[in-house]
């Protein structure tokens, strides 16, 4: 009887440590996107394609995974072009501006997205906005008494930011929703690669803004807003220039963006775009 009661709680233990494992397993749920850039080479003056893999944690934030993943399957990605704003040069950002017929334009507009992140009323997601994280992009405000704040949890698209040093004051306040790995070699060289063509001298400097009257009702519309994008050598301030006030958001505000470049027969080429996007 004795042997028969060790028996029983040998396989106890043995179906327990099994449930656990795969409970382990079962809970992480992982998404894995590869993206493949066209990236000028300066030194050999030739376009070579590079590769970047992106892990998706979608049990940490499902609805934020599920609506990206569903974008790159669609193609919302392929065009885009890697840039940085310089209000906030310490990270990439990919998906809201793309390269149609050798000019920059804006990408579709897309629904908002839950916030799953601490803020968002998701703690699950916060991960740290670290060299190699994936965040969410979100928009921003200006209050009544003038001063630039955290715009509403739910305020991401599609569009993301990939920090290339830690940002430790965007710590729950994004939605972290991948990682790079950076100890890959393939990742840790396009990573590299794309971060010192995005900061270095082979770039050209744009500015975007918006024009139009603000409309609450047309959130999806941008706000019924017209964007522009256009070299800033070129630009000249329009008499219908929107300038965020109240509660609007200020990330309709005319902002300086630099984007990676080369000249080609007297033509202005984009250094660091998106060929294609795989989901696996």
């Amino acid at each position: 009887m004795k042997r028969l009661i060790k028996v029983f709680a040998n396989l106890t233990v043995a179906v327990l440590a099994c449930m656990a494992c795969f409970c382990l397993t079962a809970c992480e749920d992982l998404r894995t996107v590869e993206i493949t850039f066209e990236v000028y080479n300066t030194a050999e003056n030739v376009v070579e394609e590079k590769t970047l893999s992106v892990t998706m944690y979608r049990h940490l934030a499902p609805e934020t995974v599920d609506a990206i993943t569903g974008y790159a399957k669609n193609g919302y990605y392929e065009g885009a072009v890697i840039y940085q704003n310089t209000s906030y040069s310490s990270q990439l950002m990919l998906g809201s501006i793309v390269s149609k017929e050798g000019k920059l334009t804006f990408n579709e507009v897309k629904p908002e997205i839950k916030g799953e992140f601490k803020r968002g009323g998701t703690v699950g997601s916060d991960l740290t906005n670290v060299k190699g994280a994936v965040g969410l992009w979100r928009t921003w405000t200006v209050n009544e008494g003038g001063y630039k704040t955290n715009g509403s949890t739910a305020t991401g698209r599609a569009e993301w930011f990939m920090p290339t040093s830690s940002i430790s004051s965007y710590n729950g306040e994004f939605c972290v929703f991948a990682k790079i790995d950076l100890d890959d070699e393939t990742n840790s060289d396009t990573f590299t690669e794309i971060t010192t063509y995005a900061g270095g001298s082979n770039r050209t400097s744009y500015t975007v803004y918006y024009t139009g009257e603000y409309d609450e009702t047309k959130v999806n519309e941008n706000f019924g807003l017209t964007g522009h994008i256009v070299k800033t050598s070129d630009y000249e301030e329009p008499e219908d220039l929107f300038t965020a006030e109240g509660n609007q958001y200020v990330e309709y505000n005319k902002k300086t963006i630099n984007v990676p470049t080369y000249e080609k027969a007297n033509v202005t080429n984009f250094g660091v775009v998106v060929k294609s996007v795989k989901v696996k």
